[in-house]
């Protein structure tokens, strides 16, 4: 099931829930999660239903406008960092999830997509799951740029294009995409294609 960010977090706000339906999320509350680089995140409750992200590290620390349901808050954890941006992400459903992008610069603002499959730290750049035969979008974390990797003549035969990605990366601004040209139930069975593209934006 894939849901958009926007309408998750629209539709979540309207549920009634209790924190003491998330006890998980009650022993997160207020504490530091550091990551490997020595920043931080943590989540403070903004109402009876709702948290915010703080953020930050020795130099800056930042919060959400945004407020988040209980639900994908308990889910929340460190995805991926680099010296401008820190990156969460909360499940949402079956091969369905929210990324947040935290960027240190308070002249930026918190990004939201779906689905994101790979970073390329040195250049900030973000890929994530699309659809049909553009079967990706890579963006530019800094100037919104984006780039659709398109595959015309061996589309996914799965409901998602995320059932067809075998494995990838991106790395020096290059996408290295492994990408079942068949997609059957028995993975023996499947056909692979390696790809490789270089991204411009």
């Amino acid at each position: 099931m894939f849901i958009s960010a926007c309408s998750y977090l629209a539709r979540n706000k309207l549920n009634n829930t209790s924190l003491s339906d998330y006890p998980e999320l009650q022993e997160k509350l207020g504490k530091k999660d550091f990551t490997p680089k020595n920043n931080f995140f943590l989540l403070e409750q903004s109402s009876d239903s709702t948290c915010r992200i703080t953020w930050g590290n020795n130099e800056v620390t930042r919060n959400t406008q945004e407020e988040i349901d209980f639900n994908l808050a308990r889910r929340l954890h460190y995805q991926w960092e680099n010296t401008e941006y820190l990156i969460l992400k909360g499940g949402t459903g079956s091969g369905a999830w929210l990324n947040f992008v935290l960027p240190f610069s308070k002249s930026e603002k918190v990004k939201t997509f779906d689905n994101l499959l790979c970073f390329d730290p040195e250049n900030n750049l973000v890929a994530s799951q699309y659809f049909n035969d553009t079967v990706l979008v890579v963006q530019n974390l800094k100037t919104d740029q984006k780039e659709y990797i398109v595959l015309k003549d061996t589309p996914c035969e799965a409901a998602s294009n995320l059932y067809c990605i075998d494995s990838i990366g991106i790395k020096n601004r290059e996408l290295y995409l492994k990408w079942a040209t068949k997609y059957l139930e028995n993975d023996s069975s499947r056909i692979f294609e390696e790809k490789r593209f270089q991204i411009k934006i």
